[in-house]
């Protein structure tokens, strides 16, 4: 859900809703359904629900500036400035097979994190898990040290370290 958004404004899409926002079946067959859900048939919440309201917190009344060049080949990256922070939302790409159609079973192919170096400006960085957890990386050398795996994280830096990202290479 949170790369579907992304991704869509990264294309320029302005307006996007979500409509999948219930689990309806209580007998957890809809496995279609089941893994992007906010709120399950008794209204309890779902991780969905969590992972929608952090994204939203994350990236709400920011701006799209790019793409972060300059990560291993199999991650994304996309760069907002939001108030004096600039954030950077980046996670890997998931290597597994969507049969055509949808019509049979997943390919699932096991993936480690991979370790991205980020340059930033500055003494440190506040990463944001998919669901909301804060860790702040001390800057070495210039960059960051971020383990991405396939769930998104939330890369905040001061806004002057975005020149620092910018030399580095923002598409």
């Amino acid at each position: 859900m949170v790369k579907g958004f992304v991704l869509g404004i990264s294309e320029g899409v302005h307006v996007m809703t979500y409509h999948n926002a219930f689990f309806y079946l209580p007998d957890d067959k809809n496995v279609w359904n089941s893994g992007t859900s906010l709120i399950h048939y008794d209204r309890s919440i779902l991780p969905g629900y969590v992972a929608y309201g952090v994204m939203t917190r994350q990236l709400y009344k920011s701006d799209y500036v790019g793409q972060l060049k300059g990560l291993p080949e199999d991650c994304a990256s996309h760069v907002f400035t939001k108030g004096d922070s600039a954030v950077v939302v980046a996670w890997q790409k998931n290597k597994s097979k969507i049969p055509a159609w949808c019509k049979g079973p997943m390919e699932i192919v096991p993936q480690e994190p991979k370790n991205a170096r980020i340059p930033v400006r500055g003494e440190s960085a506040r990463v944001v898990d998919l669901f909301g957890k804060t860790q702040d990386v001390a800057v070495q050398d210039g960059h960051i040290d971020v383990e991405l795996g396939l769930a998104p994280v939330y890369i905040h830096v001061p806004l002057k370290a975005l020149k620092t990202m910018q030399s580095a290479g923002i598409k």
